[in-house]
């Protein structure tokens, strides 16, 4: 994913990728409520654990400011690079 990066003065285009991606679902499957039986659906979501990129490519500053600019923007970044993907077929 490439990103323009605007931080602490220094202006960069990077290609991020994504590291550790783990596919969650919050449901809570089947239950009982007053005799009837039901089954919670609930859609499978991405979780990105962290990003890297080709650190030899820039500077150390400019890794500095990729770095921060990650930190604070780390869940923007995380959905936006995980609203394409299509989840793995384990079955």
């Amino acid at each position: 994913m490439e990103v323009n990066v605007d931080k602490n003065g220094v202006y960069v285009t990077v290609d991020l990728q994504a590291t550790g991606i783990n596919w969650e679902n919050d449901s809570i499957g089947s239950y009982e409520f007053w005799g009837y039986t039901y089954y919670d659906y609930q859609s499978d979501y991405a979780v990105v654990k962290d990003f890297t990129w080709d650190k030899e490519k820039y500077t150390d500053e400019e890794n500095k400011a990729i770095d921060a600019y990650i930190d604070e923007n780390f869940v923007e970044l995380s959905d936006k690079y995980c609203e394409n993907l299509e989840e793995p077929d384990n079955g």
